[in-house]
């Protein structure tokens, strides 16, 4: 009967592994995607953000001024979007946070005035977070944000504040972009503050970040015993590189 009752749960807990394998294997993804594109801008009217044929920015721009070609930048290597929130992982708390290289978007910048600036559709991949746990990942890419349906994230600016005067090559700028982000098939109004640098006339760094909840957008978190206490606040954030498009 011991014979019996051991290769009874020997075969359960084979069992038990096999769905836990199923379970991994088929909520990741592969990492070999595509990268993501994003609607581009539509051509500058204003003339005073485009150079005349044969010029480059430093032929027509004092020191210490900026201007480069029609003002038009793309993200670019660099750039990385992240979220970070808090858990109880094992009866210890652990900052978690996700990072994405996987962004697209474009910026054109009216040098001669700053509240004329345009910001493009921001874009990001869905498949590719990745935290210090493949395990979490997994959870990420396939429960959490069903990235095979929804592989992208996006946001629509519908408006800028903050921005005016003239760009100056190393003026910190600090404004707020607000418009509609896409998490899944949920959108919702999302203010960030953002800060920029505009480093030479053919570099623009910079940082935006924002708060938004979980529960807002159908995010839950899958029960694993290890797990708990997960914040419903994320911090969403990117640190962004723009070159001239």
């Amino acid at each position: 009967m011991k014979k019996i009752a051991l290769f009874v749960v020997g075969a359960g807990l084979l069992a038990a592994a096999g769905v836990l394998v199923w379970f991994f294997a088929t909520t990741g993804v592969d990492e070999d995607t595509a990268q993501v594109t994003a609607p581009t801008l539509a051509p500058a009217t204003n003339p005073d953000t485009t150079l005349a044929p044969g010029t480059t920015a430093a032929s027509t721009t004092e020191p210490g001024e900026a201007g480069a070609g029609d003002g038009l930048f793309s993200l670019s290597a660099g750039t990385v979007a992240r979220f970070e929130l808090d858990e109880v992982l094992r009866g210890e708390p652990k900052h978690v946070v996700a990072s994405n290289t996987e962004v697209a978007g474009q910026i054109r910048i009216d040098f001669g005035d700053l509240a004329a600036s345009d910001l493009g559709t921001i874009v990001i991949g869905a498949q590719t977070f990745s935290t210090d746990s493949s395990n979490r990942d997994r959870a990420i890419r396939g429960p959490i944000l069903d990235s095979t349906a929804f592989p992208e994230i996006t946001f629509v600016p519908a408006s800028i504040e903050g921005l005016a005067g003239a760009a100056e090559v190393g003026q910190e700028l600090t404004f707020t972009v607000t418009g509609d982000l896409t998490i899944r098939d949920v959108t919702t109004e999302v203010t960030f503050e953002v800060s920029a640098v505009l480093v030479s006339d053919d570099r623009l760094e910079g940082s935006a970040t924002a708060k938004v909840l979980r529960s807002v957008y159908g995010l839950e978190i899958p029960s694993v015993a290890s797990v708990a206490d997960v914040t419903d606040e994320v911090l969403l954030a990117i640190n962004f590189v723009a070159t001239p498009a």
